[in-house]
């Protein structure tokens, strides 16, 4: 199947008709950043792990909400690229990878595309687990040499959403049953029960949180949440249906409360106005929010909350060597070495993007689904 860089005039015009209205210009802003984030990145230099998969996800998402192949040859060609020089699949960093090869296979229909997700599926089944059956944080890579055995909250996006969505595509049981029982494997010792939020990380031989002081990492919880939010979108059973949206909605209210007075969230929770604000967590808590909402499982308070937290990150939007960029995203952190008082954060990091992206898109579907509050775009 041959991809065409740019979409054809009838889908230009149809897009110009849904932003004109059904978009507010800050949504277009993000789509706008997409298109520089594609030229400042060049395919070739991006690498197999989750930051770079989750943009590359992203991206996809983009292309199937406007029914358009904008950046199916970018995907494309960053998925030949590294079947052709080797890819592994051997910890969950890997997985988010994997995500957008599935829907590469559905639009084409190259097995190529499908063993890639196989592979992901392959290593949840295989891969060395917690006595909770859990998959070991850093798998098989030099990492898991030098961390003692865990899990982390971060895995709950890594393996979460590219089961749910691999079982979306495939019928298989143990995939299913994993997607299950996600959810309340990992909170059973990651969550605070006071705060009703995650701890980074659970050392499981020594049956700890770590770090041992109450250390809430926005980014953590805020990719649980979008994670949660992409499990209740792909889930078919009840029971733990239930369970998901109890916690989708306690975790929501927990960092309600932390909102800061401008829209961010701080990049630790709980240390206020003390570790800067982080753009990255910013976005996934605003997409899981607005989805939250589009769906009904939260109130209009938690769409607004949403708008605040989009318009912040993208009210900071910057010019950088002529393109747009986006700032304040944190580098990822390491249980055993906590810098998160001193984070660093850096422009346009993928996962950063990421959730712009992502949230953009459910801002879009709000505004759709539920013209009548349109009143609140702009506050």
């Amino acid at each position: 199947m041959q991809f065409t860089p740019h979409i054809n005039n009838d889908i230009i015009k149809c897009r110009r008709i849904i932003i004109g209205e059904n978009m507010n210009n800050r949504i277009e802003k993000v789509f706008k950043l997409a298109d520089a984030s594609v030229k400042r990145f060049a395919r070739a230099k991006l690498s197999w792990q989750w930051g770079q998969g989750l943009f590359i996800y992203a991206l996809s998402m983009i292309d199937s909400e406007f029914t358009q192949d904008k950046f199916a040859l970018y995907i494309k060609q960053y998925y030949d690229r590294h079947i052709r020089i080797g890819y592994k699949i051997n910890s969950q960093f890997a997985l988010p990878a994997a995500l957008s090869a599935l829907w590469l296979y559905d639009k084409t229909k190259e097995i190529k595309y499908r063993k890639i997700g196989e592979a992901g599926a392959e290593y949840l089944k295989s891969a060395e687990k917690t006595a909770d059956g859990i998959p070991y944080h850093s798998g098989g890579g030099i990492i898991s040499r030098l961390y003692p055995e865990s899990i982390r909250t971060d895995s709950i996006m890594m393996c979460g959403v590219f089961a749910s969505i691999y079982a979306k595509y495939n019928d298989d049981n143990k995939i299913k049953e994993t997607v299950s029982n996600l959810t309340k494997l990992f909170t059973k010792n990651l969550l605070d029960s006071d705060e009703h939020l995650l701890y980074h990380s659970y050392l499981t031989q020594i049956k700890t949180r770590y770090p041992l002081a109450k250390i809430l990492w926005a980014t953590d919880n805020a990719m649980t949440l979008w994670a949660l939010s992409v499990l209740l979108e792909n889930s078919e059973e009840k029971k733990e249906k239930e369970y998901t949206v109890e916690l989708f909605r306690n975790l929501s209210g927990a960092l309600l409360k932390y909102q800061r007075a401008d829209g961010y969230f701080e990049s630790v929770l709980n240390i206020i106005n003390k570790t800067g604000k982080e753009s990255s967590a910013t976005m996934f808590i605003a997409c899981a929010w607005f989805y939250g909402y589009r769906k009904g499982l939260l109130s209009v308070e938690y769409y607004r909350a949403a708008i605040r937290a989009f318009n912040a990150v993208t009210d900071d939007f910057e010019i950088k060597k002529g393109l747009l960029s986006m700032p304040y995203i944190s580098a990822p952190a390491h249980p055993l070495l906590p810098p998160y008082l001193v984070m660093s954060r850096a422009s346009d990091r993928h996962n950063g993007l990421a959730a712009a992206f992502l949230a953009a898109l459910e801002y879009k579907r709000c505004i759709d689904d539920k013209a009548g509050i349109s009143n609140y775009e702009i506050l």
